[in-house]
């Protein structure tokens, strides 16, 4: 199929068939179905409603600070074992995700015939470029957010040296040592997604490939994905995240008429360009709790589901 450009101008038409493709592709059922299946982290529920809260057994005990605000104990957090088969509750951030990727395209970089194959080229840019903001605004969002510290356990931090070989190693310790203190929420790694800093990720890409992986994926065994911390100005820190798969998800609001992704084109008769903006809002389930019974009372307690791990550069 060739789009031939000639009323409107050449790049308003080319964002406006591109953008009705993607919203053909990322609002249909198929795509929302195989989210829900293949990436069970991604959900999806109505506009005006809350989404539904994960709710998943512990698979192993876990101790757990209490702070009763017992003056006997003398401001120290009393330790309460979570027992094995305790009910775990994901629950919304309290911050929402507003997800917002745009492109922009002057005149002079389309012109002529738009075909089926550059449109489907382009589908699959967007899409890596959504994923990366996806991530990136994730971890941003639980970083920035005023309850960090009930969202995301601390590890000490790794010593390691500066070069790539000694930080891949570093890293592949703090990650199994991270994992060792999670074990209620997976016992095998791949029941964790891994989101590593960008300088992390170079340091563990280069220990897949020198250890003869084709990825880091291949070489640890789940998905690991790349961010660029919003904290890190330089660039230079070496740190990542730990999130458990059946534990955490992002879901997206989705309208009566089943629009989740909204693909707006707008012209800048100015700067002879065009703009298609991708908009869409979610809900970060990342907010654990569970309930503990303490001398006969039921009480609610916050359990971090995500576990930061790092290293400290000699």
């Amino acid at each position: 199929m060739n789009i031939t450009i000639n009323e409107k101008p050449s790049a308003q038409s080319y964002l406006e068939s591109l953008a009705r493709k993607l919203s053909g592709c990322f609002n249909s059922v198929a795509f929302k179905t195989a989210c829900g299946t293949e990436a069970r982290y991604f959900r999806f529920h109505r506009k005006g409603d809350n989404p539904k809260t994960i709710q998943v057994p512990t698979l192993a005990n876990r101790s757990v600070k209490l702070n009763l605000a017992d003056k006997s104990q003398t401001g120290k957090p009393t330790i309460i074992t979570h027992k094995q088969g305790s009910l775990v509750v994901s629950k919304p951030c309290k911050e929402g995700l507003l997800l917002s990727a745009a492109i922009e395209l002057n005149d002079s970089e389309v012109s002529g015939h738009i075909t089926d194959l550059s449109l489907q080229q382009e589908i699959e840019t967007v899409t890596e470029t959504i994923n990366d903001t996806l991530n990136k605004e994730i971890l941003g969002l639980i970083e920035e957010s005023e309850d960090f510290e009930k969202l995301v356990k601390v590890m000490p931090e790794t010593s390691s040296q500066g070069g790539l070989k000694a930080r891949g190693e570093a890293l592949q310790e703090a990650i199994f040592t991270a994992k060792a203190e999670v074990l209620p929420f997976g016992k095998e790694l791949s029941d964790y997604i891994v989101g590593l800093s960008d300088a992390a990720f170079t340091a563990l890409e280069y220990s897949a490939r020198v250890n003869g992986f084709s990825s880091i994926h291949e070489m640890m065994g789940t998905e690991v994905f790349a961010f660029t911390s919003k904290s890190d100005d330089t660039g230079t820190k070496n740190y990542g995240y730990l999130i458990p798969r059946r534990h955490t998800a992002i879901s997206f609001s989705e309208s009566a008429t089943g629009e989740v992704f909204k693909f707006e084109v707008t012209r800048k008769p100015e700067t002879q360009s065009s703009i298609m903006e991708i908009i869409a809002n979610a809900e970060v389930l990342a907010a654990g709790f569970t309930k503990l019974d303490v001398d006969g009372q039921t009480v609610d307690v916050t359990m971090p589901l995500i576990t930061q791990f790092s290293l400290k550069i000699a």
